[in-house]
């Protein structure tokens, strides 16, 4: 076929356009101050534009004559003149207008149901200007979800958010992004973003919906944590918890523990309580499968040939987690884990069976106290007047004085021995040395050895300096900051922490493990 004559019929069509005499219909397109009226022919818009066919069809008067003038009011007079000459004379050259041009020609395109037009800008638009539309990705991203026909944009958009999410997210305005939307982002396997991200991201979104929420979870009241929940419940289903590890779940999501359904909250916290902390639910991929969870095996706690390095630092992780959700006695819950065999749900159920205050609310004093006074006594400056002849007791009865002890102290390893017992015999009449915080803080402060020589039991600094140099006699400064450092986990009888540095020669990993034992 000749495609000449097309374009001889194409350039006929346009001077018919151009040709003011024969015109039988008037169009006022844009708004006021800006517009203008064009002349066309009935014939052919009612044959190119479907959507000006349905507008003609119902101005119809009784007497079969067509209304002089029909209105379009979205569209500027500029962006119309282009699409009239393209329903006249089937050309259009894109090329020839500037970018923001060809969107609002696009936009027009699908007000007048020209298909094909919609069709073809897109294309234009992805393979020609994919740098300009990553520079302007929040025009786009609007435009294209604006509506349900431009879906080659649409996926443009999904497709890019998920290669480089960081660089476009930062680029929009997060906020202002649809539910559908963000669900349909968080939901792409293509999505390259680490779990924490996307929830940062929907947390980000949530907030931003609720401006009158602070970003910190542990001042959220009742109505702010009702509003954040509302606000995330069809995002937070879609959110991949279960490619977590353990130690990601405690630090990211357990502080928001309370906008989560609770059933998906209890299914985590079985999931997640008994692996290491960086390790991975194997049985758990697809947060929307909902199906009974199997608790994985205990924590190995009995084989010395498992040992790994990193046990110390798991044993700190359960015990922050426990901590987070309410339970602060260091000491109970390290006698639950032994117990246990370190099968941490069963930890858990007997922790919630000693009938701790819900996670919710705030660990009260008066009503832990008597616990507490047996594991990890807090601040001295914050107890009440009842709890001090405890303490002073306490301190009368150590055996050392501070102020003369570093002078008297012997290499006669059995006068060591001999401190040793005394400190043991300490234990038993109050089962812990005084400890006491820093400054007056909050009960759950980190706890520690108090070094003044009013205070203090034992100065370590200054015991350990003049101590005697045989190494088979004296108690290291590294043991020390063992024992200390044992101390603060929890484990608080002296001797018993001291004959297990000494069994495994310093290996702090195994004596944590022959302690839990």
């Amino acid at each position: 076929m000749d495609y000449r004559f097309l374009q001889i019929l194409s350039q006929n069509l346009i001077e018919i356009l151009d040709d003011d005499e024969y015109y039988d219909i008037t169009i006022e397109v844009g708004n006021d101050p800006y517009v203008k009226i064009f002349h066309a022919h009935i014939v052919i818009l009612n044959y190119r534009s479907s959507y000006l066919r349905r507008i003609l069809s119902t101005n119809k008067k009784k007497n079969d004559e067509i209304l002089v003038q029909i209105k379009l009011p979205n569209i500027s007079p500029d962006i119309f003149q282009i699409i009239l000459r393209y329903i006249y004379g089937g050309k259009l050259s894109l090329e020839d207008y500037d970018n923001l041009d060809i969107v609002k020609i696009l936009v027009a395109a699908n007000e007048l149901n020209l298909q094909e037009l919609v069709t073809y800008v897109q294309s234009f638009l992805i393979k020609n200007k994919a740098d300009w539309m990553k520079q302007n990705f929040n025009l786009i991203y609007q435009t294209s979800f604006d509506n349900n026909s431009f879906l080659e944009l649409q996926k443009y958009c999904t497709d890019l958010m998920s290669k480089y999410p960081d660089k476009i997210l930062k680029s929009m305005d997060f906020a202002s992004i649809p539910e559908k939307n963000l669900i349909s982002l968080i939901q792409s396997d293509n999505l390259q973003m680490s779990v924490i991200q996307v929830w940062e991201n929907v947390l980000k979104w949530g907030l931003a919906q609720n401006p009158a929420i602070c970003s910190d979870p542990s001042n959220y009241s009742k109505d702010d944590v009702n509003s954040l929940k509302n606000t995330l419940q069809r995002c937070i289903p879609f959110i991949r918890f279960y490619d977590l590890t353990s130690k990601e779940f405690s630090d990211y999501i357990l502080p928001y523990r309370e906008i989560l359904p609770e059933n998906l909250y209890m299914d985590l916290l079985k999931t997640f309580l008994n692996l290491h902390p960086n390790s991975k639910p194997s049985h758990k991929t697809n947060p929307q499968i909902s199906k009974e969870i199997n608790s994985p095996p205990p924590l190995p706690v009995t084989d010395e040939s498992e040992l790994n390095g990193e046990i110390l630092e798991e044993i700190q992780i359960k015990l922050k987690l426990f901590h987070d959700m309410g339970f602060t006695n260091k000491e109970e819950i390290l006698k639950a884990i032994k117990e246990s065999n370190g099968d941490m749900m069963s930890v858990f159920d007997y922790l919630m069976g000693a009938s701790p205050l819900s996670p919710s609310e705030p660990y009260s004093r008066s009503d832990s106290h008597v616990r507490r006074k047996s594991a990890l006594p807090y601040n001295l400056s914050q107890d009440s007047d009842e709890d001090k002849p405890w303490i002073e007791n306490a301190q009368s009865s150590l055996p050392i004085n501070i102020s003369t002890t570093a002078s008297q102290l012997v290499t006669d390893e059995s006068e060591i021995s001999g401190a040793v017992n005394y400190l043991d015999n300490y234990d038993r009449r109050s089962s812990s040395l005084p400890y006491i915080s820093s400054q007056d803080s909050d009960e759950d402060e980190p706890l520690f050895l108090v070094n003044s020589q009013s205070s203090s039991p034992i100065n370590i600094s200054t015991v350990t300096s003049q101590l005697v140099t045989d190494e088979s006699e004296l108690i290291s400064e590294a043991y020390q900051q063992m024992l200390t450092y044992l101390r603060d986990m929890g484990f608080c009888n002296y001797k018993e922490n001291l004959e297990a540095i000494k069994k495994f020669n310093g290996d702090l990993d195994k004596v944590i493990e022959y302690l839990l034992l």
